[in-house]
């Protein structure tokens, strides 16, 4: 682990979550191919692996040994049966403390996949060690580095074993990769980071990487802790499956503000997990020290998070089909339109090519709205895919949840990444005066804004700008209404320090604030308090027919209050074809008729909203 990754895990966000999970909906069952492969896992293999690294009593990235550590590590994977082997050389400038160029080796060990050898996924971990903090250490010559990383190369290879032994021929491509020269990362240059870069010179579809970096030392909480980028959440729930189908662990979320050697292959677009040990309520207290040794480290718990790595590789080898959300966008952070045009993020992470697929809808546990999708998605492509509106009973707080179904027409065989929700307010009552303070960064070009209406009427906006740093005052008087507020920026960053925005109103009443946002940040608010009496009730009676329908149809419904009333038919990929209903009912019992005479024979879906529920059904043309 490199020698500025303690700042971070003092600084961490930790969320401790039990391996015991209640909630088995979406939970696929063991597979007895895993099941196999995880009995041949030996604790005794992997304290053999540390041991033999720590044997060279210093693994640092410039001691004159570090050639023989990485042919050693070559070896190791040669006597396992490898016929794929390779010393991946490189030039590595290192800079401050040690300013010098020294040749650095990264050790690759592939097997080529049967079905699909251009999709690769890879186990890393560095074999690097130091030492620091102590007078008379000195990392040329004792720097053991048991925990630190020799235990990340051992379940490397591990994992390898096993897949030897067992004789299992991957569909997909298996590289298990020990990286040289991540200590002093931050002072220059790294073996992940020149191989990450040539993948990505070689286009190389890289699907799912593990890296190891501390993980044999047990504080008593067998606990593994991950971090992984917010997009990256399918790696998670892949990870927390094979966790909890086959292994003893509880399992930890930990933001470190840093991924070490995974880091640039995320900067690349990769995708990707990292695994360490448990640091709370303590962290590794032999940490870069000459006592980093295998006398303090649990070869037992080694190998359960040995296991979760060689699940995981197995089980992504062998899905086919894996439909995953990504990114849910395009809602304002408060609402008071009582209706959302989200946008969606979809990506194929199995084998097969996604050409069908529905996108259900649901907002505050209300009827859904099913949604088909078609179109042609390979193994590692993502879409965006924008919604049609979807209207809902606005709540104080509101929760859009879509899923991703019938894959294919066949059900998905990693369901834990096709769910993803997005919790949203309603909207802050506001004076009609409101008022915009953006403090621009070096980029002003970058920067625009604008106020619309509820119609979607732009009555004010701003950018993009000249001068960098400048600051924007603007006051606005607005009639009473819901309003949009959208702030964008070109790069895709928000602002950089000490730029940013606040929307408010009196002296200093926020509305919206916001530093970094991505390419956008939006919100609504409430001119005049106009939500303020807008508690409608309605009966249980919604009623279409008929369907099939030929030429008229007909909608049933009954209310209690004065209702806003829309209703609209949309074809199989989410387009509005026709509105039907788009008024004020006064109470009590009413009975529409529709014409369906221009919509073309095929399947639609129709949607009634009526405030508080909101109804879909699929209607047949005949």
């Amino acid at each position: 682990m490199k020698k500025t990754v303690i700042s971070f895990v003092i600084l961490a966000l930790s969320i401790s979550v039990s391996g015991a999970n209640n909630d088995n909906k979406n939970r696929q069952p063991a597979d007895s191919t895993v099941v196999e492969a995880l009995k041949m896992i030996r604790s005794d293999s992997l304290f053999s692996y540390m041991q033999h690294l720590q044997d060279f009593d210093t693994r640092f990235m410039l001691a004159p040994n570090r050639r023989e550590i990485a042919s050693s590590i070559m070896s190791k994977f040669l006597s396992f049966g490898f016929t794929e082997v390779r010393l991946d050389s490189f030039l590595c400038y290192t800079a401050h403390a040690y300013d010098t160029l020294t040749w650095q080796y990264n050790v690759e060990a592939r097997i080529p996949g049967s079905v699909y050898p251009d999709h690769e996924m890879i186990i890393m971990g560095h074999y690097d060690s130091y030492v620091e903090g102590s007078i008379g250490d000195n990392p040329f010559l004792l720097a053991p580095g048991a925990n630190d990383n020799a235990s990340g190369v051992a379940t490397l290879l591990e994992c390898a074993r096993v897949i030897m032994k067992m004789g299992y021929q991957p569909r997909k491509t298996m590289v298990f990769l020990a990286t040289a020269a991540e200590e002093l990362m931050f002072s220059g240059d790294s073996g992940a980071k020149h191989y990450a870069q040539q993948a990505s010179n070689n286009n190389r579809k890289l699907g799912m990487i593990i890296n190891n970096d501390m993980i044999a030392w047990n504080n008593g909480n067998c606990e593994l802790t991950m971090s992984y980028p917010e997009n990256h959440v399918h790696m998670s729930t892949l990870a927390i499956h094979v966790l909890e189908t086959y292994t003893t662990l509880n399992h930890t979320y930990s933001n470190f503000g840093t991924f070490a050697d995974l880091s640039p292959f995320i900067d690349l677009g990769y995708h990707g997990i990292y695994f360490m040990e448990s640091f709370s309520p303590s962290f590794y207290p032999y940490y870069h020290s000459i006592f980093d040794v295998v006398d303090h480290l649990d070869s037992l718990y080694h190998a359960e998070i040995t296991k979760v790595n060689l699940a995981m590789l197995m089980h992504y080898d062998l899905i086919n089909i894996d439909a995953a959300i990504t990114e849910i966008f395009d809602i304002p952070t408060d609402n008071c339109t009582g209706s959302v045009f989200p946008s969606i993020v979809i990506a194929n992470f199995g084998s097969d090519t996604i050409t069908s697929l529905n996108i259900v809808c649901m907002i505050n546990k209300k009827d859904s709205l099913v949604l088909p999708w078609t179109g042609s998605l390979a193994f590692l492509d993502s879409q965006l895919v924008k919604l049609p509106e979807i209207p809902f009973h606005l709540l104080n707080e509101n929760e859009l949840v879509i899923t991703l179904e019938n894959i294919n027409n066949k059900q998905d065989q990693c369901m834990s990444n096709n769910t993803m929700s997005y919790t949203f307010g309603k909207a802050l009552p506001t004076p009609k005066e409101v008022k915009l303070r953006i403090r621009l960064d070096a980029n002003p070009h970058e920067t625009t804004w604008s106020i619309k209406d509820a119609s979607g009427k732009t009555v004010y906006s701003g950018g993009p700008y000249a001068n960098p740093n400048h600051l924007i005052n603007k006051t606005m008087t607005l009639d009473e209404g819901c309003y949009t507020f959208t702030i964008y920026d070109e790069g895709g960053d928000g602002f950089n320090a000490p730029g940013h925005f606040l929307l408010y109103y009196g002296s200093n009443n926020k509305i919206f604030s916001g530093i970094d946002f991505g390419y956008k940040a939006q919100t609504q608010f409430d001119v005049g308090n106009t939500l303020s009496n807008s508690n409608i009730e309605t009966s249980e009676y919604i009623n279409f027919y008929p369907n099939p329908i030929k030429k008229k149809g007909v909608i049933e419904f009954e209310i209690i209050n004065e209702t806003m009333v829309k209703a609209s038919i949309y074809n199989l990929i989410g387009i509005k074809v026709d509105d039907i209903i788009n008024q004020v009912f006064e109470p009590g019992f009413h009975r529409v008729t529709f014409n369906s005479e221009d919509l073309k024979t095929g399947l639609y879906i129709i949607s009634l909203n009526l405030e508080d529920k909101m109804v879909t059904k699929k209607l047949i043309k005949q």
